[in-house]
């Protein structure tokens, strides 16, 4: 009876120990991954990225502006894409930055289709939006230049997220049509991937059909 008393005293032990290692473990894991209020920010902040300085950048969305962020919690401006003119007339989506310290902009032109829910995708047809494309801001200038858009002929709806190889392609995912375009570093843009992994499984917000595909682009 003794050894039956003291083996249940020990299996208590032991499994009380196991919780309070659990319990230390994870207020460890908290402590490492503490989040907290970086800075604040005058718009919506949309993309993020860190240069090879550690320098943080992040687009804000409406106003159309690239910001710095300071190690003390402040911002500073560093350029409107495409333009200051241009500001709340369109979406500054994803960005990135490459081994240079250029940093690659995706745009969105607002188009008067925009709220018109069709198949068709009419905001992506309408000949008055320019200006949506990929744009780069000098690394030491903070010069605002075009690499691609649909002036050029390109034919992005909504690029997004921008992510650059290490012999300067640019990729840049497009969340209409579902699909990745590459620019080469001679601006000529392919559609590098239009994998039916990428297509959307539910009807999504900008009118694409249940199966996933976005009629309208061939």
């Amino acid at each position: 009876m003794k050894i039956q008393k003291l083996s249940k005293l020990a299996s208590r032990l032991l499994f009380s120990l196991t919780l309070l290692t659990l319990f230390l473990s994870g207020l460890a894991l908290a402590e490492e991954y503490k989040a907290w209020v970086y800075t604040k920010l005058p718009d919506t902040p949309e993309g993020v990225c860190i240069d090879s300085q550690g320098t943080l950048y992040a687009t804000l969305f409406h106003t159309n502006r690239v910001v710095k962020l300071e190690r003390d919690g402040t911002w500073m401006h560093v350029a409107w894409v495409p333009s200051e003119r241009e500001s709340g007339k369109g979406d500054l989506m994803g960005i990135e930055a490459d081994k240079y310290d250029n940093l690659y902009v995706a745009y969105k032109q607002s188009s008067k289709f925009d709220n018109v829910f069709d198949p068709q995708h009419a905001a992506c047809h309408d000949v008055s939006v320019t200006k949506s494309g990929v744009y780069k801001i000098d690394g030491k200038t903070r010069e605002v230049t075009a690499i691609a858009t649909r002036a050029d002929g390109w034919p992005c709806c909504m690029p997004d997220d921008v992510d650059i190889d290490d012999a300067g392609n640019i990729y840049v995912s497009d969340l209409t049509y579902s699909c990745i375009w590459k620019i080469t570093p001679d601006r000529k843009v392919t559609l590098w991937s239009a994998h039916r992994l990428l297509n959307w499984s539910n009807p999504p917000l900008f009118g694409c059909s249940p199966g996933g595909q976005c009629p309208g682009f061939g």
